[in-house]
């Protein structure tokens, strides 16, 4: 599942980026190798200007270094979450009903943010260990191929000991990435009820409730971080034994060679620094992997987007909408609840149809399963060639971008004519002060869309998108509940002046507005 993922993100961000990056890492992580071979070499001559300069240039090989990480973080920023978008753009409409949109946003930002650590803090890590151990075992076989052996030895021997010592609880991860996302469905929780909070004044209590969530993340997480920090003391002592003891045997053979004994020991504090964050990386890195391992795991990414059903939709030459015997279980993670059984009921081309029915009956289902939202576990739908569906419902929300991007959705810019049409429509749903050939619909809302506008307004811009749109099926869900009784008949009007070359079914409540209707389907048994 992870590799599945990372290598979807360098697909996406580009290997070849990656092994230009890789590549740079190695080689300005040579030069910076290359000091204690210039120290030796001022030290042991007078003046040396070469040396001098050479030892110059490599003390800002660190700042460049900086540019190649970032240019790499930044597209992985992008490629991370934009593959995640590719994801949940496949998944099926009832894979939804599992999440909360702060569940979906927190994993996201979660996988996002150990993607760029990856980048930003393993990779680099990982170089310089491989470069420093493989460079230095080279130039000390130089001088004695024992010692050098013995070198990569210790070096090789230190890396495993970092891998032992990482083993961990890693339900501790699971945790702490489950008190993170309390914490943001609290934050979220609030600000999507602040009516409530605010009529009830109980600011008090939602700072309590959201306090207790911060203590167990931070319990967690300090937990997890003060097992890391013991676990790298352990292995700066095993590095400082081992060092030293390479350091004792190498002064030994080296007695005589003044400048070998001095590169030789710059070798070894050179190796001691660029070794010693190796066990906190590699903590950290074990740390990383077990977050996105689970992130994705909660997300249930490299899935199959549904167990593949017989299919129970059929193409026919006619232009009604048929059921025969559909039957719909819901289903919520362990959970099923029969919706339909054997439903049989034709939504007839060119007739306002009403969809009527107890809380529960199944009139939302009956139009998703239209919409292909959803699957029918049983029975046929026949539909029309070349068919266009659009479904709204009254928890439908608008896009936080311009009222223009809203009404035209996915298009960002209309025709003359449906601009035309666009205002007639508006000044007869009393809307003409928000949309008119006087306002710029170009203009994106300050703050969130939703929040701009009414409710009953909010709903006529939904209602508006429907009646410019090219869709020969709409389907209406409880659409009228934020119109007055007004707004109501005219938006019945105005359907029925469109519904001729269409098939428009409507779910509605109120008794009052069943006179617009041509039929009346009822799932009441």
């Amino acid at each position: 599942m992870i590799i599945s993922y990372l290598k979807d993100v360098m697909r996406d961000t580009g290997k070849f980026k990656y092994i230009i990056s890789v590549g740079g890492l190695c080689v300005l992580n040579i030069i910076i190798c290359l000091q204690p071979y210039f120290l030796s070499k001022l030290v042991n001559n007078e003046v040396n200007y070469k040396y001098l300069l050479f030892f110059l240039i490599s003390l800002l090989i660190p700042a460049l270094i900086n540019f190649i990480k970032n240019d790499l973080v930044q597209a992985t920023r992008k490629s991370s979450k934009r593959i995640l978008f590719l994801f949940l753009e496949s998944r099926g409409y009832e894979y939804y009903n599992d999440y909360k949109s702060s569940t979906l946003q927190s994993l996201m930002s979660e996988i996002s943010f150990v993607c760029r650590n990856l980048v930003q803090e393993l990779l680099p890590s990982i170089v310089k260990v491989a470069v420093t151990v493989l460079f230095y075992t080279s130039l000390i076989s130089g001088y004695s191929l024992e010692i050098g052996i013995l070198y990569l030895l210790v070096c090789l021997i230190y890396m495993v000991l970092s891998a032992i010592l990482t083993q961990k609880n890693r339900n501790d991860i699971k945790k702490a990435l489950d008190s993170t996302v309390e914490v943001n469905k609290s934050i979220d929780d609030f600000f999507k009820n602040l009516d409530t909070v605010f009529s009830y004044l109980s600011f008090k209590h939602e700072l309590e409730f959201f306090d207790t969530r911060l203590t167990c993340e931070k319990n967690i997480y300090y937990k997890i971080q003060k097992q890391i920090h013991l676990v790298y003391l352990l292995q700066q002592v095993i590095l400082v034994f081992l060092i030293g003891s390479i350091l004792y045997i190498g002064l030994f053979n080296f007695s005589s060679f003044k400048q070998q004994n001095l590169e030789f020991i710059l070798i070894l504090i050179y190796s001691v620094l660029n070794l010693s964050n190796f066990g906190t990386d590699f903590l950290g890195g074990v740390e990383l992997k077990d977050r996105l391992e689970a992130a994705l795991s909660k997300l249930q990414y490299g899935n199959n987007r549904d167990i593949i059903k017989q299919n129970h939709r059929l193409i026919y030459d006619g232009l009604d909408v048929i059921f025969d015997n559909i039957s719909y279980c819901y289903k919520k993670l362990d959970n099923e609840v029969q919706v339909l059984k054997d439903l049989s009921c034709r939504f007839e081309y060119g007739k306002l149809t009403a969809l009527i029915g107890d809380n529960g009956s199944g009139k939302s289902t009956v139009l998703k399963l239209i919409a292909d939202f959803l699957i029918p576990d049983k029975g046929i739908i026949y539909q029309p060639l070349k068919t266009k569906v659009l479904y709204i419902n009254q928890d439908s929300v608008l896009f936080n971008r311009s009222l223009l991007d809203n009404l035209g959705y996915p298009h960002t810019e209309l025709t003359s004519d449906q601009l035309e049409t666009l205002y007639s429509l508006a000044k007869k749903l009393e809307i003409d002060n928000i949309i008119s050939p006087h306002t710029d619909l170009n203009v994106e809302i300050t703050g969130e869309m939703t929040k701009s506008f009414s409710g009953g307004e909010k709903q006529k811009i939904l209602i508006l998108r429907a009646l410019i749109s090219d869709f020969n099926i709409i389907l209406f869900d409880e659409i009228t509940s934020g119109l007055d009784i007004k707004s109501s008949s005219t938006f019945y009007q105005l359907i029925k002046e469109t519904v001729s070359n269409k098939v428009v079914i409507c779910i509605t409540h109120r008794k009052e507005e069943l006179q617009y209707f041509d039929e009346i389907i009822s799932l009441n048994i």
